[in-house]
């Protein structure tokens, strides 16, 4: 208490961590302890090494002008009291620095005068209208301007922006749109000709260039032969040669699309030349593809290129939870290793895989939602607008009515009713918007030498964050615990399910199943004696002969409902006892045999298919030895279990929950086994 009394006059005092201890762990990265003082005061820390000092200050901001950008961490959203739509978001980075964030004022102060390239599909058609809808109400709405984000058709947009209005704007469409003929509708040959001549509008209208103005041109490109074009077209436009420009790329997806693509097929086979290759030969057609390609992109991003004061950005594909197949994680693989060998402050690279991996965002058909765009702008931006002040505030609070993916698969459901072609051109109708939110007064960030300690004092105070068997998982598996033992576990636990339920089975309700019974679905079978009629009151189920010859038994809360009581026509069974009756049809059963399904009937208890007679009242021995228990007809128990698992396995992969276990990322794939399972198993039933 005292300290914390100390802490709280003075701010925290300098320390000196030791330099072993439970902060450094085999130089693994930690990101969370826990630090629990005598008020309870939860702190986060993310740290690699033993810090030297600690001083009290707002995070460091991220250096997104650097090569390569740091995108990794937890993007998490903060109460502050707000309703849950009012909530607003921070993005805890690795690095223990924090992003600049931008909002229309100073989006605007910074693009003012310059160039905005965007080159690629559908993805970058995403980045264009939302920028531009940013700046100028309605800049572009695909249904009004007669254009489509479907990564085919959209040829080319072109939008000059001044005082917040659209004084130009030039979409160009390819006219094969009209019958959707994607089938070789982007051969190399096709390209070398179309795409060259629809650029060409870039330098030969003219369009006037004013300080004031922003420029925002999307040049199509489904492969990396596309860019050459683009970046002759801009270096020939000489109206807007004083203007800075920067330029981002990504490229990947339509070769994904290719694998396997027919020609014979109607959305992928653009390329169909593409389609006929193997995995391994798609891939290397992409790396040479893109070599070619960086030949052409370095020396215009370099300090003496067309974009050599803003520099430009390559950025990786982006990541949904259905790419887990080989081709995806090898495709940004691919693009990953070139750039870290050639990535500079003026050739960025942004790894847009992980950012999105880091934002709890659903995608939109493979497409990014409104919000998860505008992070992305916001690494862009901290790249371009260095010079530029930034919002102030280090918590992002997004406002419009299609934001979230939740959002738009709700409104959006069936775009076609609001005139769109896919829910992500839905999604983009009404503008989302980020607002900088200043920290609560009560959380001070500590700054440590190689990461930050955020304390909450007041929120804090009074609550202390449990920690959960998920967190020691993950605090397990980030200890490195190695794969090898994180199977072994998954293994272990999964046996331990089969072998309990297995257990459960077998120690449960058995009876015998006989040919020629006749179930009663419920009811009653009633002994009435031969003289007066009169229902026997003693709560035992009696055979034929006398009543020392008991077939099976109950106690007497069950007395009269034998809803577990099977009810066989067979050959008639000796014995002058007395007389059985079915008590839901009031006819007297002379020939019956009784099955007792609930446990394993023996001698007294049960009658074989082809019983003897009694030899007398007393013996015991009704009819010949029954026959085994019939197993379940279809076997799936232990299916189930593991398929459960694997379910379970694949929700958590996909929130990160668990480690990056290439097999948990399929645990998707057992849902629609379940529903064809549910379907066999009824009409094996009927």
């Amino acid at each position: 208490q005292a300290i914390l009394a100390q802490v709280a006059l003075h701010g925290w005092p300098p320390c000196r961590c030791p330099s072993e201890g439970t902060m450094e762990r085999s130089g693994s990265s930690w990101r969370r302890a826990v630090v629990a003082a005598a008020l309870a005061v939860t702190v986060r820390l993310v740290a690699v090494t033993a810090a030297e000092s600690i001083d009290v200050d707002a995070p460091p901001s991220c250096d997104l002008g650097s090569a390569l950008a740091p995108v990794r961490g937890e993007l998490r959203q903060r109460d502050l009291g707000l309703p849950a739509e009012k909530r607003a978001w921070e993005f805890a980075l690795d690095a223990g620095c924090s992003y600049r964030l931008y909002e229309r004022p100073q989006i605007a102060d910074c693009l003012s005068g310059k160039w905005v390239v965007l080159i690629g599909a559908s993805q970058t058609n995403i980045w264009t209208v939302q920028l531009a809808n940013t700046l100028a109400h309605n800049a572009l709405i695909t249904k009004r301007d007669g254009f489509s984000i479907d990564g085919v058709f959209t040829l080319l947009i072109d939008v000059v922006i001044e005082d917040g209005k659209v004084v130009y704007k030039n979409i160009v469409q390819d006219r094969r749109k009209k019958g959707e003929r994607r089938v070789g509708a982007h051969t190399k040959e096709r390209d070398s000709t179309l795409l060259q001549d629809v650029f060409s509008q870039v330098w030969r209208q003219s369009v006037k260039y004013s300080t004031k103005a922003v420029r925002i041109t999307n040049f199509f490109a489904e492969y990396w032969d596309n860019v050459d074009m683009a970046l002759h077209a801009v270096e020939s436009a000489s109206g807007w040669a004083r203007a800075p420009v920067t330029m981002a790329v990504t490229i990947g997806l339509w070769y994904v699309n290719s694998l396997h693509c027919a020609e014979s097929s109607q959305w992928c086979a653009t390329r169909p030349a593409y389609g006929r290759l193997s995995m391994d030969e798609l891939l290397d057609q992409y790396r040479e593809d893109m070599l070619d390609a960086m030949a052409r992109l370095e020396p215009f991003c370099s300090s003496s290129g067309r974009a050599r004061v803003l520099g430009c950005a390559v950025a990786s594909i982006d990541h949904c939870q259905f790419m887990q197949g080989d081709i995806w994680h090898r495709t940004y693989d691919e693009l990953r290793t070139v750039m870290s060998e050639r990535a500079t402050h003026l050739f960025r690279y942004i790894d847009l895989w992980t950012l999105t991996m880091q934002i709890p965002e659903d995608c939109l058909g493979g497409h990014q939602s409104p919000m998860s765009a505008l992070w992305t702008w916001q690494v862009l931006l901290g790249g371009i607008c260095q010079k530029t002040p930034a919002a102030k505030g280090a918590l992002a609070a997004f406002h419009g009515p299609l934001c979230r993916a939740e959002q738009v698969n709700a409104e959006c459901d069936d775009p076609h009713k609001k005139g769109f072609s896919y829910s992500w051109e839905c999604a983009l109708s009404e503008l989302c918007t980020l607002e900088a939110v200043p920290r609560p007064a009560g959380m001070r960030s500590a700054h440590v030498s190689a990461g930050t300690v955020s304390v909450d004092f007041a929120a804090a105070a009074g609550a202390v964050r449990r920690r959960t068997w998920l967190d020691d998982y993950r605090d397990t598996c980030a200890g490195g615990v190695g794969l090898f033992t994180e199977l072994l576990l998954t293994l272990l636990l999964a046996g331990a399910a089969a072998a309990i339920l297995y257990w459960l089975r077998r120690s449960g309700a058995e009876g015998w199943s006989f040919q020629g019974y006749k179930r009663m679905s419920s009811g009653s079978l009633q002994r009435r004696d031969n003289a007066d009629k009169q229902a026997d009151s003693t709560g035992h189920l009696w055979g034929s002969g006398s009543p020392n010859s008991r077939t099976a038994s109950w106690g007497p809360d069950q007395k009269g409902s034998f809803s577990r009581i099977q009810l066989v026509s067979a050959s008639a069974v000796g014995g002058t006892g007395g007389v059985w009756y079915d008590m839901e049809s009031e006819q007297q059963v002379t020939d019956a045999r009784i099955m007792v399904s609930g446990h394993r009937a023996t001698g007294q208890e049960a009658l074989g298919p082809k019983a003897k007679p009694a030899a007398s009242p007393g013996d015991g021995e009704l009819g010949a030895a029954p026959a085994p228990p019939a197993s379940e007809k279809f076997a799936f128990g232990l299916a189930r279990c593991v398929a459960s698992l694997h379910v379970v396995a694949g929700h958590l992969y996909a929130r990160q929950a668990v480690a990056d276990i290439y097999l948990f990322g399929w645990g998707f794939t057992w849902v629609p086994w379940f529903f064809m399972l549910s379907g066999f198993v009824l009409f094996s039933a009927h």
